[in-house]
């Protein structure tokens, strides 16, 4: 039978998120809540058109698109910032909803060359050709009648989707331990190895000796030094992260002001995802992860 320590260390390894999520789908009931397997299902199986998403699932996009004047073509001309008729400003400013599973997800990524590249999302040709008409008329700004659009797309970073995932896997983190019974509450082995692959950084995990060790893409490793409940050496690691200090402060307020387990479970989480959106792409919310579920005894 599944336990939730059998989830936790797959979702700590940092390996194939689908793979950790199919098995925290076979919890036993007394484990898992409805609420939680619901949005187990809705990750794993991707989301309805008719379904809510929450915000990380939805995207504001860039739209470039490939020109000709009929002799000479011209490649990544943006089409968004320009004054546009409503029709076609409506496709421009609509945003993307990213309703496929983790596993489709995880299969985008593998299509996407490096970290810096992206994944296109291909407008339909009724657009393009509204866009074509409204040239010819002289209704775009910047744009003379003799060009014409062959194809039109919005561009999401392959950076966007990592960002995705780890926020997925920091939900399902949340999830396990926030139903953490109590056989298991704060028991985990002193001589348990943990490692994550996050956004091309590995971290290992040393019980022993309250060690992160940081591998980053170069092979080369930095050594973190996390206590359970020692706020110095959460804030000196967060610093070694090039976290900001004031973001620290933050973080510690949480650590210190809430009691509640769940509660600061829940916001330290909320702090990581928050985080994630403006560090290095190389630090990874794994990391982030890593260290303050060390600080709060749950890795």
């Amino acid at each position: 039978m599944v336990s939730k320590n059998d989830v936790r260390i797959a979702l700590g390894e940092g390996g194939v998120l689908s793979a950790a999520l199919r098995l925290m789908i076979q919890l036993p009931e007394s484990e898992l809540s409805p609420d939680d397997r619901s949005w187990v299902e809705g990750e794993l199986g991707g989301y309805a058109d008719s379904a809510e998403l929450s915000p990380n699932r939805i995207a504001s996009l860039e739209s470039r698109g490939l020109i000709t004047n009929g002799t000479i073509r011209q490649d990544d001309v943006r089409i968004d910032g320009r004054p546009l008729p409503a029709e076609i400003q409506r496709w421009c400013d609509a945003p993307i909803r990213i309703r496929e599973g983790v596993a489709e997800i995880e299969d985008l990524l593998d299509q996407a060359a490096s970290d810096n590249s992206t994944l296109a999302i291909q407008w339909p040709p009724s657009a393009i050709e509204l866009l074509n008409i409204a040239i010819q008329d002289g209704k775009v700004s910047g744009l003379s009648r003799g060009i014409r659009f062959i194809s039109a797309r919005k561009e999401m970073p392959r950076g966007m989707l990592i960002q995705l995932l780890e926020q997925i896997r920091i939900e399902a983190f949340r999830r396990i331990h926030v139903q953490r019974d109590s056989a298991s509450e704060g028991q985990v082995g002193a001589s348990e190895v943990a490692s994550s692959n996050v956004n091309n950084s590995t971290v290992v995990v040393n019980g022993n000796e309250n060690q992160i060790i940081v591998q980053s893409p170069n092979s080369s490793q930095f050594l973190l030094m996390v206590e359970t409940g020692d706020i110095e050496s959460l804030r000196s690691a967060l610093l070694s992260l090039t976290v900001p200090n004031p973001d620290i402060d933050e973080l510690v307020e949480i650590v210190e002001a809430d009691s509640d387990e769940t509660n600061r479970l829940k916001r330290s989480m909320d702090w990581v995802k928050r985080q994630a959106a403006s560090l290095p792409i190389q630090v990874g919310t794994g990391i982030l992860t890593t260290v303050v579920l060390r600080f709060l005894g749950l890795a």
